[in-house]
């Protein structure tokens, strides 16, 4: 309704939105602390088996559970970081569906207990993958939409009406910021076991966790850089990111698929699936869009950079 002369509108309160929301971020953080635990009792019952993702559902767990409980209490970083994190799961969304259902129809259609019953098999199971997907894809859209509302913000603000280190710089640039922070810490966790591949080559022991911790520690100097505005962070991003792509296109072009995975444990049945089809053409497109999405972004938020890093927004 329009304002009229005499009053002053009055802005909506979310917090009641913002406690239903919080909760719904705590209890997906609940969810991934128990896939964790069913990690954990896994390698009690198969201790031969080859590591699972148990730090990355630890992570994700207590990353949504203290975002679920800064939401609740009205917090600005909880905002923003949830921003950052919806927009950053539906651009991952919106990139791996299409790789992700050619990759199940490749293995449907390569499988002989599959492919011998029909399209009505292939079917039921291309169903709940796409079911999945449009999960994956709606629910961080849900989240994006309604923590950017105005409403919301001015509810925060009220809330919470010091600024603090997420008012820094401009949500775009924490947000590669954050990017950079959390790859960083992901290399890490590579640290005990690390398998990478290169062109002609695939990295394993000591030589491959120098590599890790010289990546690691150069995303989180990007990272630090990038919180402070440093022209010279975002350079470093741009051509750090841009090599990167480049080196995976050029070591997809020759990689061993069939060492890869046996350098990281892979059982026998797992390296039988993917020997039936050639995983380069999704994996080519894949990083190429990815990377021209990303570079572009890195692009985009040059304008946000100040001569001055130490001036807030």
């Amino acid at each position: 309704m329009a304002d009229v002369p005499g009053f002053v509108a009055v802005p909506k309160d979310r917090s009641r939105a913002l406690r239903l929301f919080g909760g719904i971020l705590i209890a997906s953080g609940i969810l991934c602390a128990g896939l964790s635990f069913l990690v954990l009792v896994s390698r009690f019952l198969a201790p031969g088996e080859r590591q699972k993702p148990f730090v990355v559902y630890v992570a994700l767990a207590a990353a949504l559970i203290t975002l679920g409980i800064g939401t609740i209490r009205g917090r600005r970083w909880a905002r923003h970081l949830t921003l950052i994190g919806s927009a950053a799961s539906l651009a991952g969304a919106l990139l791996g569906a299409p790789f992700t259902l050619w990759l199940v129809s490749r293995f449907v259609a390569t499988e002989p207990r599959l492919s011998s019953h029909g399209a009505t098999v292939r079917f039921a199971v291309l169903l709940p993958v796409v079911g999945v997907l449009l999960l994956l894809t709606l629910l961080p859209l849900a989240f994006l939409l309604f923590y950017r509302r105005r409403d919301v913000r001015e509810t925060v603000e009220r809330l919470d009406p010091d600024p603090g280190w997420t008012d820094r710089q401009p949500l775009p640039l924490i947000a590669a910021a954050v990017f950079f922070a959390t790859s960083a810490l992901g290399w890490l966790t590579a640290l005990s076991r690390p398998v990478i591949p290169a062109p002609g080559a695939i990295l394993t022991g000591n030589t491959a966790r120098a590599l890790v911790l010289g990546i690691a520690v150069a995303g989180a100097a990007i990272a630090w850089g990038l919180y402070r505005g440093m022209r010279g962070a975002w350079l470093a991003a741009v051509v750090l990111s841009v090599a990167a792509a480049v080196l995976w296109l050029w070591t997809i072009r020759d990689l061993d698929f069939e060492a890869l995975q046996r350098a990281m444990g892979a059982s026998d049945e797992e390296v039988a699936i993917t020997r039936r089809f050639d995983l380069r053409p999704g994996l080519f497109v894949l990083t190429a869009v990815g990377a021209a999405a990303w570079t572009g972004y890195l692009v985009w938020i040059r304008r946000y950079l100040k001569r001055d890093p130490l001036v807030s927004r």
